[in-house]
């Protein structure tokens, strides 16, 4: 949504013109793009998108004859989608992206590589930092979730501790910092926090089948999958 909002204003309207709460699906697979006038031409196929069965808008990446990937907005009736889950689990809701020749508005897109700040950014941080960011945040406010329902136990204390020491310093980072490999640091801290958190929680109560526990390892599992989503092949979410 920070992407949309600050890059491509004028979908802004349109998106959130119907409500505050628009479902948005965003896939990095590449399409392909025809600049013509006042905009670009659209098409292509993206597979196993998350959240694609029930988007209101699609956020897609797609590559022009000279090579350079941008994204672009659509709403969800000039797409056509089908259900593929790929790698992802069946409540993410994901879903095959087709496009055949659809044009986009030029203030409906925007260069997915990122060569600086906007000069009129409202942003302190890089864009593309924002996006690592909250997918952090998820994944941090899902352990500490799951070590919440599982309670006070000492096998969960170090994870609990060192969960909130990184969550302490990510904040800190994000309120006072400027150096953006400082922030990343901050984050892959946290994550490896997290990870550790949910790997503990899911041994501790792996054998337990109270309705607490149902709760927790549905916390896990979104934890998981958003880990999964957010680190690039090579383990390096900077990547």
């Amino acid at each position: 949504m920070g992407f949309i909002a600050d890059r491509a204003g004028e979908a802004v309207s349109w998106v959130w013109g119907m409500g505050p709460d628009p479902l948005i699906a965003c896939s990095r697979q590449v399409g392909q793009i025809e600049a013509v006038g006042g905009g670009y031409r659209l098409s292509g196929r993206w597979e196993a998108v998350p959240g694609a069965r029930r988007a209101d808008w699609f956020l897609l990446c797609a590559h022009t004859d000279e090579g350079e990937p941008r994204f672009l907005v659509i709403p969800r009736g000039a797409a056509r989608t089908a259900d593929t889950t790929g790698n992802f689990p069946t409540w993410m809701a994901s879903g095959r992206v087709t496009v055949d020749d659809v044009f986009v508005p030029s203030g409906f897109s925007y260069p997915a590589q990122e060569t600086g700040q906007p000069a009129q950014s409202p942003y302190r941080w890089p864009t593309a930092e924002l996006v690592r960011l909250g997918a952090t945040a998820v994944v941090a406010g899902v352990a500490r979730s799951a070590l919440d329902l599982r309670g006070p136990t000492a096998p969960l204390a170090d994870s609990t501790a060192r969960l909130a020491a990184a969550l302490e310093s990510l904040r800190s980072e994000v309120g006072t910092g400027t150096d953006v490999r400082a922030l990343q640091g901050a984050m892959e801290r946290t994550i490896a926090a997290a990870r550790s958190a949910l790997s503990t929680v899911t041994d501790v109560g792996r054998d337990d089948r109270s309705a607490a526990d149902e709760a927790e390892r549905r916390f896990v599992r979104i934890g998981m999958a958003v880990l999964c989503a957010l680190r690039a092949q090579d383990g390096d979410i900077r990547r």
